[in-house]
């Protein structure tokens, strides 16, 4: 799991952490077309952290089979989503050489992945599966229904539907956030995710920065490489509503100032970094 130097990487070198909290039913139908999608692309090892007051994935049961996911429930009755500390502890059950960090409403074509194995064999050490600038496909819905996604989870209805270009959609920017992938050790050794980082901020904009900082080699696909986001209603944990988001503001700007070596030592400086050891 060490960057393989003379072994190729192939898709099954990928484990996806996927952090959910089903805040809307528009999260619940996203999740599961999303992992059904990922499941129909390749047998991957997928890890689920749900975190809320009560566990809600049981009533998904008859839409998905749960016995593929590695899949854990951690209570938590802040009204915040702590997304970073939950890819963290995701991040610590990952076992094959690749980690994807993957938003539970996304879609990502299998060529995407592919060009992804193909970067990594080439000597990146962090890729995002879409293309730089406008490469984001909003799906609003089916053409069919008035732009509305039904909610039940109709995995089969709706592939048809993406194959066949029924959906209707806008295109928008893409830049650093929905997912990438990155040689596992190497994400510990740049420190994971920031934790001080809570809830919706510029957390996507400071990792980027961060790993390049510390030599990492980061690249996007293509411009045509698409990456497709699953509309949702946007509550406090999806936009700049959130009581953190002006901390998580300055907290990214103050990183900022700061090169290579004074970064390593403030990271250091971190509870978290220290008691999960990373960047050993």
């Amino acid at each position: 799991m060490d960057g393989r130097d003379c072994a190729m990487y192939n898709l099954s070198d990928i484990s996806f952490i996927i952090p959910v909290r089903f805040d809307s039913k528009d999260r619940k139908k996203n999740f599961v077309l999303s992992i059904k999608w990922l499941q129909q692309i390749h047998p991957f090892h997928i890890i689920v952290i749900e975190s809320d007051k009560n566990p809600q994935i049981q009533e998904l049961k008859r839409h998905i089979n749960i016995d593929t996911i590695d899949y854990t429930f951690q209570e938590d009755f802040a009204p915040t989503f702590h997304r970073t500390k939950i890819l963290n502890d995701m991040l610590e059950k990952v076992n094959t050489s690749l980690t994807c960090t993957f938003d539970c409403d996304v879609i990502i074509k299998k060529e995407n992945f592919d060009v992804c194995i193909d970067k990594f064999n080439a000597g990146y050490d962090c890729v995002y599966p879409y293309g730089f600038g406008f490469s984001q496909i909003r799906i609003h819905g089916f053409k069919s229904n008035h732009g509305v996604l039904p909610l039940e989870y109709d995995f089969e209805t709706f592939y048809n539907k993406f194959k066949s270009n029924e959906l209707e959609i806008s295109q928008t920017d893409s830049h650093y956030g929905h997912a990438f992938i990155i040689n596992t050790c190497k994400y510990k050794s740049v420190y994971g995710e920031n934790e001080l980082f809570i809830s919706y901020g510029p957390e996507d904009a400071e990792r980027v920065e961060r790993f390049r900082k510390l030599d990492l080699k980061v690249c996007h696909l293509q411009h045509e490489n698409y990456i497709y986001h699953l509309e949702h209603i946007r509550h406090h944990n999806s936009n700049t509503s959130n009581p953190f988001f002006k901390s998580n503001v300055n907290l990214f700007n103050e990183l900022s100032k700061f090169g290579k070596e004074d970064l390593r030592s403030i990271y250091k400086g971190y509870k978290y970094v220290q008691e999960r050891r990373f960047g050993e």
